[in-house]
């Protein structure tokens, strides 16, 4: 898990959100860990894996973990760029061009949020993982 939310980081840094939602639903995260993204907004999916709970992993503890990760899927979802075709292509780039001046934004996404919840991820992992006989 650790290694995927390293894999996760970098995928930010380099605004691959996309990349990041597709690693998310990979099976470290899906079946060791119980995370099912579900519909958004429903954390009601959320139930952490029975063999880890089982292995003394506080349930409370995952929960929390997985609802860091959900948080981070929907800030993903939010934030990704989708390209149909040429068309749009430039005009994405066109708005990341024109978006800077006059005091306006600067046409880069803001991934504070994005490194924030990794790192609270992160620290859930340790705390996770230190529970388990």
């Amino acid at each position: 898990v650790s290694s995927g939310l390293k894999r996760a980081e970098a995928l930010v840094e380099s605004g691959n959100l996309e990349a990041v939602r597709a690693l998310l639903r990979e099976p470290i995260f899906s079946e060791f860990l119980g995370y099912s993204p579900g519909v958004r907004g429903n954390a009601a999916n959320l139930k952490p894996s029975a063999a880890l709970v089982a292995a003394g992993a506080d349930r409370d503890e995952v929960q929390d973990l997985l609802l860091t990760l959900k948080r981070l899927d929907e800030f993903c979802l939010a934030n990704r760029v989708v390209i149909f075709n040429e068309e749009d292509l430039a005009q994405v780039k066109d708005l990341m061009a024109t978006s800077g001046r006059d005091g306006s934004p600067s046409g880069k996404l803001d991934l504070g949020e994005a490194r924030e919840l990794l790192k609270e991820a992160n620290d859930g992992v340790a705390r996770v993982r230190s529970q388990i006989r």
